[in-house]
C-alpha cells in the first residue's frame, strides 16, 4: 500500500527531550522515532511502514565495518578529506567498540540512542575493566572512557553524513576529565625485587632468560616495550652498550616507525647497563628462519610463533612476573592506578631527571624538544627531590 505524510500522526514529547513519537501507518500504538525534527520523524515513520532499510538499522549493523582499514566508511571519508591516519589508532578504537560499545548498544536502533542515556552510561562507575587486579574489577580509566566517546562520535558523525540522522546528537556530550599521571612507578625496593642481583633468581622472576633480558633492557634504556620488541642485532653497538632505535611493534605485531617520527625525531638511542649488555651477549645465537635479525624474536619465546612479539603478550607476562617477585600490582598508599610494563619507562624517567637533569632526561627518553612528557613521566620521591636540590645548589 502507498503511504503519504498525511497518514503519519506525530506527538512531540517534551518529557523526552523533544523527541517525536509517531504512529506508523498500518501499525497501532505510539513509538519513538528518535528524531527531534518533525519532517525527519515523518520520514522515519514512512520508512518503517514501507520496510525501508534505514528505519530498523541498529548500531551493531551500521557499525560492523567501522574502524577496519580498507572497509571503514569513516576512515575512507577522512582520508579523502586529506587526513593522515595511523592504523594503530584505528585498531585501538575498534577494540573499544567491540569490548564496550557493541555489548551495550549493539542491538539498539541508531536513531533512538539519546545523548543523556549514553553519557550516564559512559560516566557510570559500573563501566569497568574486564580484567581483575588484586582480586578487584576496577572502574574504567578516564582515558579509556574518552576513547569510547571518540568512537561513538565518529560513528554518529558518519551517520549524520550518510543522512540517517539530522545531526550528530553526541556533540553535546562533555569529555570525561583526565586524571593526573596516567601510570604509576616503582620504588627502589621494588626494583630490587624485580631485578635481583642473582641471575638464577632473575630468571625465576621473569620465567626465562629471554624475558629477563627483555625487561632489563626496557628498564635500562627507557624504551617503549614495542620499541624493544623491534630491536635488531644490527642496531646494537656493544662498545657503547647502546641501541640505535628507529622502529616499533604495535599490538598486532606489525613493525613501523617510532612514535616520535611524526614529530621529527625518527631515531633515538637506548643505553643499557653493564649487566644487561653481558646478558645480551649470552642470548645472541645463530639466526633461525623468520627471526629477521631480531634481538627478541617471538620464535625464541615459549608458546609464541612468528617473527615479532605483540606488546600485549609482553604486558601479560609482565603482570605474572610482578606476582612472582612479590610486587603489588598497585603501589600501596601512593598510586591508585595499576602498574604495567610501561611503568618501567616512567620509573627510569624519574631516575634520569634526578641523576642527570631535565634536558639529559628528555634526550635519553627520546622525547621531542619542548615536549611536556618528561614532566608527565616524573614521579619523584623525597630522596629524588633532595638529590635534585643538592645538585642545583652545587653540593
Amino acid at each position: 500500500m502507498e503511504w503519504s505524510e498525511r497518514d503519519v500522526r506525530t506527538w512531540k514529547r517534551a518529557d523526552r527531550d523533544g523527541v517525536y513519537y509517531v504512529q506508523i501507518p498500518g501499525q497501532g500504538g505510539w513509538v519513538s522515532s528518535g528524531q527531534t525534527s518533525k519532517p525527519r520523524a515523518i520520514a522515519w515513520a514512512l520508512a518503517k511502514a514501507t520496510g525501508g532499510a534505514t528505519a530498523d538499522v541498529t548500531l551493531g549493523v551500521y557499525a560492523k565495518e567501522f574502524f577496519l582499514p580498507g572497509s571503514c566508511p569513516r576512515i575512507r571519508l577522512l582520508e579523502e578529506a586529506g587526513e593522515r591516519n595511523v592504523s594503530k589508532s584505528w585498531q585501538n578504537v575498534r577494540q573499544v567498540l567491540d569490548a564496550f560499545i557493541l555489548p551495550r548498544w549493539g542491538k539498539t536502533m541508531l536513531v533512538t540512542i539519546r545523548p543523556k542515556a549514553f553519557f550516564e552510561w559512559l560516566a557510570s562507575p559500573e563501566l569497568t575493566t574486564s580484567k581483575e587486579f588484586d582480586g578487584k574489577v576496577r572502574p574504567l580509566s578516564a582515558g579509556q572512557r574518552n576513547r569510547i566517546h571518540s568512537a561513538m562520535n565518529h560513528i554518529f558523525a558518519q551517520a549524520a553524513f550518510d543522512g540517517l540522522l539530522e545531526t550528530n546528537p553526541l556533540d553535546s556530550i562533555p569529555w570525561i576529565k583526565k586524571r593526573g599521571a596516567g601510570r604509576g612507578s616503582f620504588s627502589v625496593a621494588e626494583l630490587a625485587l624485580l631485578f635481583p642481583a642473582d641471575d638464577a633468581e632473575l630468571v625465576r622472576i621473569w620465567g626465562t632468560l629471554k624475558w629477563a633480558v627483555f625487561f632489563l633492557v626496557v628498564y635500562d634504556s627507557a624504551l617503549r616495550p614495542g620499541e624493544a620488541l623491534a630491536l635488531r642485532w644490527r642496531d646494537w653497538h656493544p662498545a657503547h652498550r647502546a641501541f640505535v632505535v628507529g622502529r616499533g611493534v604495535d599490538n598486532l605485531g606489525r613493525i613501523g616507525p617510532i612514535k616520535t617520527a611524526r614529530k621529527g625525531v625518527a631515531k633515538k638511542v637506548g643505553l643499557v647497563g653493564e649487566r644487561a649488555a653481558t646478558l645480551l651477549g649470552r642470548l645472541r645465537a645463530p639466526l633461525e628462519p623468520g627471526d629477521d635479525d631480531l634481538v627478541f624474536p617471538a620464535s625464541r619465546f615459549r608458546h609464541n610463533a612468528g617473527s615479532t612479539m605483540r606488546t600485549m603478550a609482553a604486558s601479560d607476562h609482565f603482570i605474572k612476573s610482578l606476582a612472582r617477585a612479590g610486587v603489588p600490582r598497585v603501589r600501596p598508599g601512593v598510586e591508585e592506578l595499576p602498574r604495567t610494563q610501561y611503568c618501567l619507562r616512567h620509573t627510569r624517567n624519574t631516575e634520569l631527571r634526578t641523576e642527570r637533569g631535565d634536558e639529559s632526561a628528555r634526550l635519553l627518553m627520546g622525547h621531542t624538544p619542548g615536549s611536556s612528557m618528561t614532566d608527565h613521566y616524573d614521579h619523584p620521591e623525597d630522596a629524588d627531590l633532595i638529590l635534585r636540590a643538592l645538585r642545583s645548589a652545587g653540593r
